[in-house]
């Protein structure tokens, strides 16, 4: 299973255009990450999407790592969502953690969907999303699955699809 942790780290920085090895800083916060969500999740515990990003981002202070954007950020040409909707998303995943039922593969990408279009944070809202995401498919007992950077055309494609769906 390292493999596969490993693996996830390198495509889901390569999505964001970053090609680092261990030690670096952002290989480095990003594994400790994907491993405490990991095993937050493997314990049926919600790990809130700050508490990602703080541990994720925690080598870019200049980002605040773990605190909510006070800003509009743009991506790919779009104005994203102010913070407002963040807390009526927490409370949501807070809600389908307590419900102990397994929602399908299908709402847990809604999810982080939901996620990327809310952007809480000015910067690592994909890699906190995709951590988010793996997240509670090991919580939810589904198997962990990796984005592939070479899929980044089709994956932003699906995000912006959903977007275009609300």
């Amino acid at each position: 299973m390292p493999e596969d942790y490993a693996r996830f780290v390198r495509e889901s920085n390569a999505i964001e255009n970053i090609h680092v090895d261990p030690p670096h800083p952002l290989w480095t916060d990003h594994m400790e990450t994907l491993l405490l969500a990991v095993r937050f999740g493997e314990y049926g515990n919600l790990l809130e999407p700050t508490a990602i990003h703080r541990k994720l981002m925690a080598s870019q202070p200049e980002v605040f790592p773990g605190e909510l954007r006070q800003v509009h950020v743009r991506v790919g040409g779009d104005v994203k969502m102010l913070r407002v909707e963040y807390p009526r998303y927490v409370e949501r995943l807070h809600t389908l953690v307590a419900k102990r039922e397994a929602p399908s593969e299908g709402a847990l990408f809604d999810l982080h969907h939901e996620f990327e279009w809310i952007h809480p944070f000015i910067d690592g809202n994909g890699r906190t999303g995709r951590i988010l995401w793996a997240h509670l498919r090991v919580l939810f007992r589904y198997p962990l699955e990796i984005i592939e950077s070479a899929e980044r055309h089709a994956y932003y494609e699906a995000i912006r699809q959903w977007e275009a769906g609300r």
